[in-house]
């Protein structure tokens, strides 16, 4: 029992390390995709955080297991390295309790993972689309960045905002040209600000106490018009329903469907929690080093292997939508060939003999 604390704690406290990593590594480089994103006008700055969050959240089903095999490989092999496995060995405990003692925490990462992958990533997924949708047919003005020149699709205006107010709906210094060819159309304003006709529910930019530049194609003479009050509408592109992936359907709705790529999708969905079971074993095993060769000597093997596995799968996954592979089948021939793996490396490192548990052994 003292064993069995002291080595779930580690497990949790690398975890804890591990799973932080890399969720900063995937947020920053989600956030700086979503930024640019935004400052192309592809997306509404005001959803570049409330999309990030959704992100994070529906992509744990695909984290939880990478972070969880690097938690079993680098806590491990700092056991291996400071002989502390050496001393568990003479104590009574054999390899079959060890993997025992692991399979408890890999269970409930296991759990997490089919929770995340089987609900909260279709339902994430689901509710990014009707963000999108929602943002996509609202003006786009609201994603007007300042300081820079901005476009707005299906339009020929060209917008440039000194600054913008917090809550988007004002802005100063504002600088519009539009017209086509040798047409100009331009309106500058020290203030602009954005309404909704309450009746068509068009919206327009507001300009004040500004000017506007027109040029007569006739006579190439260019007209100054001042103004203290000048409404410019914004044109709403058309907008269709994006299309939604099968990584978004829900789990229900595959199952009960026919197609072979929904199969597919349902199978991939279930051997991510299977996943966690192999790569915990393999993590076991694979994580055995000398005390010189340090916890980090099998990293670059344990993430090449995890790397194969995962490719396996995506393999299999196309294989069951192109109908090659039984559904019956389905992604049960990557476990396979894992467990396997599992069993050459366990006779390997201790022989079949220590597959049954030894009389002497104590409850630890």
């Amino acid at each position: 029992m003292i064993i069995k604390r002291y080595l779930w704690k580690e497990l949790l406290s690398t975890f804890s390390a591990v799973f932080f990593v890399l969720m900063l590594i995937l947020a920053g480089h989600t956030f700086v995709r979503y930024m640019g994103d935004a400052a192309s006008g592809d997306m509404a700055a005001d959803l570049v955080l409330q999309l990030l969050a959704i992100k994070l959240i529906g992509t744990l089903g695909q984290l939880l297991p990478f972070a969880w095999f690097i938690t079993v490989i680098l806590t491990f092999g700092r056991l291996y390295k400071d002989n502390e496995m050496t001393i568990f060995s003479a104590t009574g405990l054999s390899s079959v309790r060890l993997l025992r003692l692991v399979m408890g925490p890999a269970l409930l990462c296991a759990g997490f993972v089919a929770v995340f992958t089987f609900y909260v990533d279709p339902s994430t997924r689901e509710y990014t689309y009707q963000l999108t949708d929602a943002a996509a047919s609202r003006s786009e003005v609201s994603g007007i960045s300042a300081g820079s020149f901005n476009s707005i699709k299906d339009s020929e205006r060209v917008f440039y905002v000194e600054g913008v107010s917090d809550d988007k709906k004002e802005m100063y210094n504002v600088f519009i040209q539009g017209g086509s060819g040798d047409a100009l159309d331009v309106f500058s304003a020290p203030r602009a600000r954005q309404i909704i006709d309450p009746q068509s529910g068009e919206r327009y930019l507001v300009l004040l106490n500004g000017y506007r530049y027109e040029k007569d194609v006739e006579s190439g003479d260019l007209l100054i018009y001042e103004y203290q009050e000048a409404s410019v509408r914004i044109e709403r592109p058309e907008i269709t329903p994006a299309s939604r992936k099968r990584k978004a359907y829900s789990s229900e709705q595959l199952w009960h469907s026919d197609a072979l790529k929904d199969k597919a999708e349902l199978h991939w969905r279930l051997a991510m929690p299977v996943s966690v079971i192999m790569l915990s074993l393999l993590a076991v095993l694979l994580s055995y080093t000398t005390p010189r060769e340090g916890r980090f000597a099998k990293l670059f093997i344990a993430v090449l292997i995890y790397i194969v596995y995962s490719n396996l799968m995506g393999v299999g996954q196309s294989w069951i939508g192109a109908g090659k592979v039984s559904n019956w089948v389905g992604l049960w021939w990557v476990h396979g060939l894992a467990l396997a793996l599992i069993a050459s490396l366990y006779v390997r490192r201790y022989g079949w003999r220590d597959l049954w548990p030894v009389r002497q052994e104590r409850h630890l």
